[in-house]
């Protein structure tokens, strides 16, 4: 990135954006600067920057955190930085080749004309041309001002510099030859032109034609530079960017000295001037420029052909409107409340929006403090929310100061009133006339429509809330009193109601009071009982045997009762308590039957409401009732006999009586007699066999209880004995006789056991296939002979026993046939295999694991070189694993496996051998460098880079090499156990020493590490050093190689060891 400064005698540069002096890189281009920053940032400082930071010029320029002159930045360039070949050629070499240029072309004109107009010619021209020189030599007197105040300061720079040495010295002096004096104005160059214009043409005047026509080199005149800006102090708002409010603007610029300028404004040419010997020259516009864009254009003249011109955009602008500001309304007051100016607000952290010039920059202002700056997007809006702090309650004077792109600005200003402050809290009561209850402010009535009163803030507007539901605005009068009443339908139903005055100021603070009332329209519930110690008959059926009955009850809390007996007149008044329960008891005695009591309650609402109670008085006992079993049996000895658990009972009491059941002497339950006496009863819940008496006891409705029943004495028998069976020891040829799995598939005998004379059934798969009879002990016996033998296989074996009863239970077995088994067979497991395959039979385990198949559950017995070692059950899939044992450790060699299987019927295989061979040990491998080219055999170095190992290990074994613990190839071992190893091409190794060793592992999978050796890979020879010895070196310094020493002495390096 490239930009570009203008800079005069009392320029201050602003470089701050682009950073430090220290990052920068500092070049004198010419009559300029050159900044070259961090990131390539170029940044050009033009228009003669050079001659305004010497002497006598007040030139500064600014840098992040520092401000140094011209003068000062000078002293800090380094002197490879300068490229003055410009200094010259921006003075006088455009001069120089204009004269020359414009020399030959007046030669051509001369030829064309007869001889004495052009010696006429000849003359004018000559005193142009001494003209041209001498203007030439004025700017070259002042280019050499500069170039010795410019030569003083490289000079002192480089004096400064001496401290260096001599070398630094010398170099400053060539930079100074090669650059400040590269190219030294000629006065030849113009004599030359003016020789090419007034040589004597009168011997050559019949040949002026012929010259004419001749061909002529053309030259090609380039335009002049020329730069244009507008001037610092006319740039208002942000500089260089050609947008100010000025409206008689100031320009500069710079060309080449001594030049005519003209400006233009909007093609108007405005003023003229002359570049001075600088080449600067500044305008002002003369006239008041209007607001908008103006084209600012400046064209210079040399008076001999040459021309230039730069051209600029300049934006007038001298207007800004004023800017606004008010309350986003989120966070104002309702648009009908407000109050134009007053801005009130209730929040601290409220926002506000506005409007100004698109870009400008609004600076907010509460209170003389400046809060923030924010800048107006292209819409010309803008906001900002303030914080908790920066508002004080009550008016906050605020500012809004605006500043467009042109500098100019304009300030509004205005407040913010924050009220954060709630409003005096409000006062409810209930009416006194509302009020019905025990007190005048329980807040308890039975009005659906109460009336409300209070106080508040005087004139001000309550809200009335009924359960969080707005009912009416209420407005407060002058003393601060207010008054309400609730109108119909807004309270339908008994209950606890809230309501709620809320006070709001204008800025919406609130506050709030509440009262919750009760409204009690009547008597919600009324209960009345006996008391369960004078309900002697049946609970709640009103009926008792206690002549002075207590009883208890609930109404409303607080409630007033009033209690009259109307049979016998007696009175009693009693108060509810606060939860509404109540009691009494009567002091006189009831009537024998129908007893009437009346009861008015009054409750703490003031409701009044009477309700009656009847009861009966009952003293006498009823008859004892009659009970028997409903169905039965009689047993050959006269007991009575039931299969039935939960038997039912019948029988007779007093109509409408209790009856309850006793068994052996615990109540079993109750039932109710009907109007003719008759109750039946079933047991709720299942007796144990047994036997059992049983009573009855009837009660009446008072609750009298007749004398017991006679006794009913039964037996409850509802089960059997299940029947067990048993194969005969030497039918049950299964590993267990009780496991019912035999290879015998006919004449089996079982003998079992069940209930004494208990009918027994045989079934087989569910097929009944013969019975027998259980004797006085319960024991039976069974041949089971089926025709044909039974097939192997598993069959379900079903004994089912009835007795004299009927009750019946069964057992069932589950009978195997099984009259083969399978060959088993035989492996080393593939994890004690260790050979080179999984099935060759050779491991490096003194205790292998076996495996193999069998039957599921068969008993494996292990045979090792035809001795029995150990067995093994097979699983439920016949898979089964044998480990030889640490006591049967099998040495190295040969030897023979075999295995026998039992199934659990008995039945027997053998398997086939296996032969298997116990390799457990391994020797240990050597590792040798068959390339050690080193002084000895044995000193492991070698110039070769692709060296070759060999070595000795267990014959056929493999053999794995390792560099430097990375495994790189391997090999096998011969028959006799020799391998040897060579590294490829692709492997060369670079010099340095490396650790080289091997593992080998033999056919049964034992595995063996050689020694580590250190191979050393040198192939390279180091280039031998040869310096005079420091003793010896007697000249300014000890390694410039010059002595006075006849017989010095070297010093040999860089030697191999």
């Amino acid at each position: 990135m490239s930009n570009t400064i203008f800079a005069s005698n009392d320029s201050i540069v602003d470089l701050q954006q682009y950073g430090a002096m220290d990052s920068a890189k500092v070049v004198i281009s010419g009559t300029d600067f050159k900044f070259i920053f961090p990131g390539n940032v170029v940044v050009n400082v033009i228009n003669g920057a050079l001659y305004s930071s010497l002497e006598n010029n007040h030139v500064h320029f600014k840098f992040q955190g520092q401000d140094v002159s011209g003068q000062q930045l000078l002293k800090t360039i380094d002197l490879s930085n300068l490229q003055l070949e410009r200094l010259d050629s921006a003075l006088s070499d455009q001069r120089q080749d204009r004269v020359l240029k414009d020399n030959i072309n007046k030669i051509s004109e001369i030829n064309a004309k007869d001889l004495e107009e052009a010696k006429k010619e000849a003359a004018d021209l000559k005193h142009e041309a001494e003209k041209m020189r001498a203007e030439a030599e004025e700017a070259q007197k002042a280019s050499a001002e500069v170039q010795k105040q410019l030569e003083e300061f490289l000079n002192d720079k480089t004096q400064s510099n001496g401290q260096n040495g001599a070398a630094s010295q010398n170099q400053g002096e060539e930079q100074l030859d090669a650059s400040l004096y590269h190219k030294k104005y000629d006065d030849d160059s113009v004599a030359e032109a003016s020789r090419l214009v007034f040589s004597d043409y009168s011997s050559s005047s019949s040949s002026s034609s012929s010259s004419s026509e001749s061909d002529e080199t053309p030259i090609d005149v380039k335009p002049i530079d020329v730069a244009l800006k507008l001037d610092d102090g006319s740039d208002s708002g942000v500089k260089n960017d050609n947008i100010t409010n000025v409206t008689t603007p100031q320009f500069v610029g710079s060309t080449d000295p001594g030049l005519t300028v003209s400006l233009r404004i909007d093609g108007v040419v405005v003023a003229v001037t002359t570049s001075d010997a600088m080449g600067n020259f500044s305008f002002n516009s003369g006239t008041v420029l209007a607001d908008g864009q103006h084209n600012v254009q400046v064209d210079v003249t040399d008076g001999q052909g040459g021309s230039g011109s730069a051209k600029i955009i300049v934006t007038i602008d001298t207007v800004i409107a004023a800017p606004t500001f008010e309350l986003d309304d989120q966070y104002a007051i309702p648009a009908a409340d407000r109050i134009e100016g007053e801005n009130l607000t209730r929040f601290t952290d409220a926002k506000i929006i506005g409007e100004a010039e698109a870009g400008s920059q609004v600076a907010i202002y509460a209170n003389g403090v400046l809060l923030t700056t924010v800048t107006v997007d292209s819409d010309g809006a803008w906001s900002y929310q303030f914080s908790g702090s920066e508002l004080n309650e009550g008016i906050n004077n605020i500012e809004i100061d605006a500043t467009d792109k042109a500098g100019n600005t304009a300030s509004t200003t205005g407040v913010i009133t924050l009220d954060t402050i709630p409003p005096e809290t409000p006062v409810i009561i209930l009416d006194e006339s509302s009020d019905t209850g025990m007190s005048s402010t329980d807040s308890l009535t039975n009005d659906k429509t109460p009336s409300l009163h209070g106080n508040a803030e005087p004139n001000s507007t309550l809200e009335l809330y009924l359960n969080g539901y707005k009912v009416a605005d209420i407005s407060v009068d002058s003393m601060g009193n207010w008054q309400y009443t609730l109108p119909e339908n807004k309270i339908t139903a008994d209950g606890i109601y809230t309501f709620e005055v809320v006070s709001s100021d204008r800025a919406g603070n609130t506050s709030t009071a509440q009262i919750d009332v009760t409204v009690d329209t009547d008597i919600d519930a009324f209960t009345l009982a006996m008391t369960s110690q004078s309900d002697s008959g049946v609970a709640g059926d009103n009926y008792t045997n206690d002549i002075y009955p207590a009883f208890t009850g609930k109404t409303d809390p607080n409630s007033h009762i009033v209690i009259t007996n109307l049979t016998t007149g007696e009175k009693i008044e009693i108060d509810a308590s606060q939860s509404g329960n109540f009691s009494f008891n009567l002091a006189q005695a009831s009537a024998e039957g129908l007893n009437e009591l009346s009861i008015t309650v009054t409750d703490y609402a003031g409701n009044q409401q009477t309700f009656s109670y009847e009861y009966t008085i009952d003293t006498v006992a009823p008859v004892s009732p009659d009970i028997e079993l409903d169905k039965y049996t009689v047993s050959k000895s006269g007991d009575i006999l039931t299969n039935d658990a939960t038997p039912a009972f019948t029988g007779t009491a007093e109509a409408g009586s209790t009856v309850t059941i006793y068994i052996d002497g615990k109540a079993c339950g109750t039932v109710t007699a009907n109007h003719d006496g008759i109750w039946s009863f079933t047991l709720p819940s299942d007796l144990a066999d047994g036997s059992y008496t049983a009573v009855a006891y009837a009660t009446d409705l008072a609750g009298n209880v007749s004398p017991s029943s006679a006794d009913c004495t039964f037996t409850v028998d509802t089960s059997t004995t299940s029947p067990v069976a048993t194969l005969q020891a030497e039918d049950d040829t299964g590993i267990s006789q009780t496991d019912w799995i035999t290879r015998q598939n006919d004449n089996l005998t079982i003998d079992g056991t069940a209930e004494k004379y208990a009918t027994i059934t045989v079934m087989v798969d569910g097929k009944a296939v013969g019975t027998t009879q259980a004797d006085a002990n319960g024991n039976w016996q069974f041949e089971y002979d089926p025709n044909p033998a039974l097939s192997d296989g598993d069959y379900t074996l079903t004994i089912q026993a009835q007795d004299e009863v009927g009750n019946t239970s069964s057992s069932s077995y589950d009978l195997v046939i099984d009259t083969v088994t399978v060959t088993p067979s035989l492996k080393l497991d593939t994890g004690s295999d260790t050979g080179s395959s999984n099935d060759d039979g050779i491991t490096k385990e003194t205790q292998p694991l076996l495996t193999g198949t069998a039957e599921a559950n068969a008993t494996i017995e292990i045979f090792i070189d035809g001795t029995l070692i150990g067995q093994v059950v097979s699983d439920k899939n016949g898979v089964w694993n044998y480990r030889i044992p640490e006591e049967a450790n099998l040495a190295d060699g040969e030897h023979t496996v075999a295995v026998r299987a039992t199934d659990v019927a008995g039945n027997s295989a053998n398997s086939t051998t296996l032969d298997i061979v116990v390799d457990s040990t391994i020797e240990t491998p050597t590792i040798h460098l068959d390339s050690d080219s080193g002084i000895s055999d044995t000193d492991r170095i070698t110039n070769s880079a692709s060296p070759v190992f060999s070595g000795s290990a267990e014959a056929y074994s493999s053999i794995t090499i390792y560099q430097d613990g990375k495994a790189i190839g391997k090999v096998s071992a011969d028959a006799n156990g020799n391998w040897s190893y060579s590294f490829t091409g692709s492997q060369a190794l670079t010099d340095g020493s490396y650790i080289f060793y091997i593992t080998a592992t033999d056919v049964a999978g034992n595995s063996a590490t050689s020694e580590k050796i250190q191979v050393t890979i040198d192939t390279l020879v180091s280039i031998p050093t040869l310096e005079l010895a420091d003793a010896s070196d007697t000249g300014s310094s000890n390694s410039d190689n010059i002595t006075r020493d006849t017989t010095p002495a070297f010093t040999l390096g860089n030697i191999d060891a």
